[in-house]
């Protein structure tokens, strides 16, 4: 069962999620920028890093800080997947991640983007000031270290997400409240659109159209997969996914 919210020292927690895979490129600008964060008085951050079978040193990256706030842990339950095999490593990662946090406020990212000075901050008070449980932050897009594009978060329909999805998984936050919820994942492939339609279908989600984050693009992302399936997988998948979002009870 997932960790129930822990208060340590009278410290709220603030956990950020990171699935990691191979994580060479890029990885320390991204810790750096999670790192410099800044937080609310009487909050206090964890780094909770799941990697999934690295053989590259990203383990090595990671002793390196010396930072007692990033905690490691290895994912050692990964399956063998024939369809989405990337995206379905992903999900069970960031699972994996978030059963071991302790937060009462939950971030996912990605190993390899930016987040701009002060976004922890505005997200959590976006959640503290609106009593909602979920999230999700508008960002740039960059290439070769260059942004070529933006994507600005409003409000999307269930019928939206499912069809055609629109969450990324990296621009969100959530509660601890929201995370019980939400676990396990089952069998479904893109975790990011199963969480934001499930925020969306409880009526607790929140769209902030500041741009809070850089997301990178490039050739070698594990994520990148799913593109040339065969079509009755894909409608498979789409149908699974659909299920269990419609058919799961409601949160109270």
């Amino acid at each position: 069962m997932p960790n129930s919210p822990s208060v340590v020292s009278n410290h709220r927690i603030i956990s950020v999620c990171m699935a990691t895979y191979n994580a060479n490129h890029f990885f320390q600008e991204q810790m750096d920028s999670i790192l410099s964060q800044q937080l609310n008085e009487g909050d206090k951050l964890e780094v909770v890093l799941s990697d999934d079978s690295t053989n590259d040193n990203t383990l090595r990256m990671v002793e390196a800080y010396h930072d007692e706030r990033i905690v490691y842990f290895r994912h050692t339950n990964r399956k063998q997947f024939r369809y989405y095999k990337n995206l379905r490593c992903a999900t069970q990662n960031f699972e994996n991640a978030i059963r071991f946090s302790r937060g009462e406020i939950i971030f996912l990212s990605d190993q390899d983007d930016i987040w701009y000075p002060g976004r922890i901050k505005a997200m959590v008070d976006v959640l503290d000031g609106t009593n909602k449980h979920f999230v999700s932050s508008s960002f740039h897009w960059m290439y070769n270290g260059k942004v070529f594009s933006k994507t600005i978060m409003r409000p999307l329909s269930l019928i939206k997400i499912l069809s055609h999805s629109g969450i990324f998984g990296f621009s969100c936050a959530f509660t601890r409240e929201f995370a019980d919820y939400i676990l396990p994942f089952h069998k479904v492939h893109q975790y990011d659109t199963y969480l934001g339609a499930l925020a969306v279908r409880n009526q607790v989600a929140v769209f902030d159209e500041r741009i809070m984050a850089a997301h990178r693009c490039y050739p070698e992302q594990t994520s990148n997969s799913g593109f040339h399936e065969p079509l009755w997988i894909k409608v498979l998948f789409r149908c699974r996914l659909i299920f269990s979002v419609i058919f799961k009870r409601k949160l109270i």
